[in-house]
């Protein structure tokens, strides 16, 4: 799964109530955190989580940030507590973050093994 120039970002965390799996819709940040609005361009690239606060829900993945409507979409799943499936979220409050999933460590560094065997 290559997503080129995915953004990575400290400190960038909202909360969100959105139900189902669609877009999450960001609800702003936390004391010492940064909003995606403040940090990402339109159409961004990233790794996210996502956790429910005070339940066992949780996910990670690539998504997608949208500056007309502050969300962020889902472009591909890593694992969640849903079978590695967009988990379909109920109305509670969740948290949403900029990370650095370890699939994408994984493919960076595979990318630059093949980088340096090609170049020898």
């Amino acid at each position: 799964m290559d997503y080129p120039q995915k953004r990575r970002l400290d400190r960038v965390k909202e909360t969100t109530y959105t139900s189902g799996t669609v877009a999450y819709v960001c609800g702003g940040a936390p004391v010492g955190a940064r909003t995606f609005a403040s940090v990402l361009n339109d159409q961004d690239i990233f790794d996210y989580g996502v956790t429910e606060a005070g339940g066992p829900g949780w996910e990670n993945g690539i998504g997608r940030y949208n500056t007309a409507t502050n969300t962020i979409t889902r472009l591909h799943i890593y694992d969640s507590s849903n079978s590695n499936q967009a988990v379909n979220w109920g109305l509670e409050f969740k948290s949403i973050f900029l990370t650095v999933n370890a699939q994408s460590l994984i493919d960076m560094q595979d990318d630059l093994v093949l980088g340096s065997l090609i170049l020898g």
